[in-house]
């Protein structure tokens, strides 16, 4: 009996991350298709500026609702939910107009600082569109909660589309410059804010209304004040660490290093925005279940385990591969790019498996704890950059980044895991699993870097194609063999990883 309860809850736990999977990889996907042709249309010193833009803008984001926005999930009772949206949606707006004319008078000194002179006439727009991501982000807590999945992701699709095909548009019709990628985005986050306007308006406007009183509010605020007082410094610091590398690559370098930068850390981010996010947001709302029924370390180990068996291998690709598929992908511009993902495929990997459990510092009510690992990341990835920056070497620092990321987010996660009753053993038991049933296709992908490494120079009239996409036979052979190295390893993982196949049993059934 016990056993078709945990595989029913099991079924349904893939089930909600389907959904939003789903969403997110057709969100993904467009950037995949487009990302070549962008590239090829936008320089990398324009997409230096435009992750300047973008570190204002998302660490506004995070810091506009106070934090109240994940306090929306966690009461029982749906009124206390709806005071705890209300809360939410009425700091954006306040703090958003206070915001604003802030950046219209400091916009030089700011731009300035950035090294980034081009953006300063349009840093007002930075908190508008701060206020819509902060928005939509407060709406996908509250549609997480109702369990509306699909919501979430058709939401997230129609702004990846509007945003990348407004920023392929205007670059081809207009100019391929940061006005256009700004207005890109803005115009696609926009139309997400207006259509989600809808759905409060004809579907949640009788509870909202009804729970718009002074005495919850404040009873909301007084309830979950540990969020403003330090989930907020949080936010704000893990904001500021994302675009920190950029902005000090920056400041000692130049816009176009911050762009190489910048554009490997985007696509080195794609699994985690389509499959790790899909998973964390999933195991958020059923997080706070598991604590309540005493089975939370359940939830994290069948977690870890999915994330390391999916991740592992194409992560190890691009350490192998990186600079040669950013080149052949992206255009020759970014080889550079290509070379600092594979610096940072190890942190990426990291990332993509420890994302998901960062939620359990909102499960677990350990706030402090996370801010402390974020000011000990603040520190370690300065430092980072203030010896490459000593030494005039951009990789320096982003070796030293990738380093002391891994180790101080490997710490905080473990760390988070022993409250929620995971043993190290089971940790260690789940990765060594994994890494034993890779062995073949490690091997395969190591020799064949070697095996591959001759010369395709005089490329006959089959491959004519691929020279005109900007592939020799290498690549043509390169592509090919990575896409199935990591399909097989995926099925391979569910034939003989008995662990692996267990958790993905329940979505089969379903």
């Amino acid at each position: 009996m016990k056993k078709e309860i945990k595989k029913r809850r099991m079924g349904n736990y893939f089930s909600d991350v389907l959904q939003l999977l789903s969403g997110n990889t057709l969100t993904q996907l467009i950037r995949i298709l487009i990302s070549p042709i962008i590239s090829r249309i936008y320089s990398p010193l324009t997409f230096g500026l435009m992750q300047n833009f973008s570190a204002i803008t998302n660490t506004l984001s995070a810091i506009f609702a106070l934090r109240y926005e994940p306090t929306v999930v966690l009461p029982k009772d749906d009124d206390k939910a709806a005071v705890q949206l209300i809360i939410s949606l009425m700091s954006i707006v306040i703090f958003s107009t206070v915001t604003t004319p802030i950046l219209i008078i400091y916009k030089t000194p700011i731009s300035n600082l950035l090294n980034s002179k081009d953006i300063a006439n349009f840093l007002w727009l930075a908190p508008i569109l701060a206020a819509f991501v902060a928005y939509i982000n407060t709406s996908k807590y509250w549609y997480t909660r109702k369990r509306k999945f699909k919501r979430i992701s058709r939401i997230q699709v129609m702004n990846q589309l509007i945003s990348e095909g407004s920023t392929l548009g205007l670059g081809i019709f207009a100019s391929p410059n940061v006005v256009s990628m700004i207005l890109g985005r803005l115009l696609g986050n926009s139309i997400s804010f207006l259509t989600l306007g809808v759905f409060y308006f004809y579907e949640d406007k009788r509870i909202i209304f009804d729970n718009f009183r002074w005495a919850e509010i404040y009873q909301g605020i007084k309830r979950y004040k540990n969020y403003p007082l330090f989930d907020i410094w949080g936010s704000f610091l893990q904001y500021l660490l994302l675009y920190l590398p950029g902005l000090m690559l920056s400041g000692y370098f130049s816009p176009e290093i911050a762009g190489y930068y910048s554009f490997a850390n985007n696509i080195l981010r794609m699994p985690n925005q389509i499959i790790s996010n899909s998973i964390g947001s999933v195991f958020f709302e059923r997080g706070v279940k598991a604590k309540y029924d005493k089975r939370l370390h359940e939830l994290v180990l069948m977690t870890v385990q999915i994330l390391v068996a999916i991740g592992f291998v194409p992560f190890l690709v691009v350490s192998i591969y990186g600079r040669d598929l950013f080149t052949s992908i992206f255009g020759a511009n970014w080889g550079e790019a290509g070379f600092y993902s594979q610096l940072l495929s190890l942190w990426a990997f990291n990332q993509f498996v420890t994302s998901p459990l960062g939620y359990l510092t909102y499960i677990l009510e350990k706030n402090r704890l996370r801010l402390i690992y974020f000011f000990v990341n603040l520190f370690l990835r300065s430092g980072s950059f203030i010896i490459g920056g000593y030494f005039q070497n951009p990789t320096i620092g982003i070796i030293l980044l990738g380093a002391t990321s891994v180790m101080s987010s490997s710490i905080f996660t473990y760390r988070l895991m022993h409250l929620s009753g995971v043993r190290l053993k089971d940790i260690g038991r789940i990765v060594g699993n994994v890494v034993i049933y890779s062995t073949p296709f490690i091997f395969i992908l190591f020799f064949s870097k070697n095996l591959l490494s001759v010369n395709f120079s005089k490329v006959d009239r089959f491959f004519s194609l691929f020279q005109t996409l900007n592939l020799s036979r290498y690549h043509f052979f390169t592509f090919n063999l990575i896409t199935v190295v990591i399909l097989a390893n995926w099925i391979w993982q569910y034939l003989f990883n008995k662990s692996f196949h267990k958790c993905f049993h329940g979505v089969i059934k379903k």
